[in-house]
């Protein structure tokens, strides 16, 4: 089993909006270049004054392809790892193979 966790900041305030998850490539697709199985993610959530700070992590128990994609309001991050024997290596997108 393999965790992985947000590294950008996440709140909600101005700073911090934005999406965070975790997809199984499972396949090619027209309209979105490859088939996605999204997996769950756990939230954890810290209070301080008027901004609640939110961190996400998801475990990942299958090899396989996965696309791991963050934004907030600043940053935008997006990578494609490849899981075997609960190792994670990260790719580039055209080492993907279906």
């Amino acid at each position: 089993m393999i965790t992985v966790k947000s590294t950008l900041a996440h709140n909600n305030g101005s700073t911090g909006y934005g999406k965070f998850y975790v997809a199984k490539l499972t396949g090619k697709d027209e309209k979105f270049t490859f088939k996605r199985e999204f997996l769950n993610r756990e939230n954890s959530y810290e209070n301080s004054s008027k901004t609640t700070w939110v961190s996400y992590t998801v475990e990942i128990n299958d090899n396989g392809f996965y696309e791991i994609a963050e934004s907030n309001n600043y940053k935008s991050n997006k990578y494609y790892v490849k899981v075997e024997n609960d190792e994670m290596k990260r790719i580039d997108v055209s080492e993907i193979k279906f």
